[in-house]
């Protein structure tokens, strides 16, 4: 777990919010890159705490990728940033605490 459940829960709702608009943009692969975050982050409250970091970092990248081919607005490209920079906050913060 994280060694600050706040974070955890930040980091919950951002990725639901990213995983909700993918699933309203139509496509299939939006589809897959939803059901991957909304896994992620179910994975996020369990011992497999440190892979669904990892594993939400991947899809925020991907999330980004699909933001900048579609030419979405630049505010919207800010969503994966935030999410990102708030995955790696928890993952060192989990180093440096050891948890």
């Amino acid at each position: 777990m994280s060694a600050f459940p706040v974070v955890s829960l930040v980091v919950a709702a951002l990725f639901f919010l990213m995983a909700f608009r993918a699933f309203r943009s139509g496509s299939a692969l939006d589809y897959v890159l939803g059901a991957v975050q909304c896994i992620g982050v179910l994975l996020l409250f369990t011992v497999y705490h440190e892979f669904a970091c990892y594993l939400l970092l991947l899809t925020a990248f991907v999330y980004l990728l699909s933001q900048v081919l579609t030419g979405a607005r630049r505010i919207s490209r800010l969503l994966p940033v935030v999410g990102a920079a708030t995955i790696l906050f928890d993952l060192i913060t989990a180093m440096e605490f050891g948890a």
